[in-house]
């Protein structure tokens, strides 16, 4: 690996991370229980560029809701 080099999951800042809330908070409107909400849009994080939006979050984690 690159140094210095950080895997776009890796470069979440705060405003992401409320993305990532929301993201979370969408999945659990939808009716998914906490524990899959979370555990799915911690999987998408690994699959969304850091400049993802919300709704590129939430569609990665419902793709990743399949496999929770």
């Amino acid at each position: 690996p690159l140094r210095g080099h950080v895997p776009a999951a890796r470069q979440f800042d705060r405003e992401s991370g409320e993305l990532l809330a929301d993201a979370r908070s969408a999945l659990r409107t939808l009716g998914f229980p906490p524990r899959v909400a979370d555990a799915a849009v911690s999987k998408a994080r690994a699959h969304v560029c850091a400049s993802a939006s919300l709704e590129d979050i939430v569609r990665e984690a419902l793709r990743q809701c399949r496999r929770v």
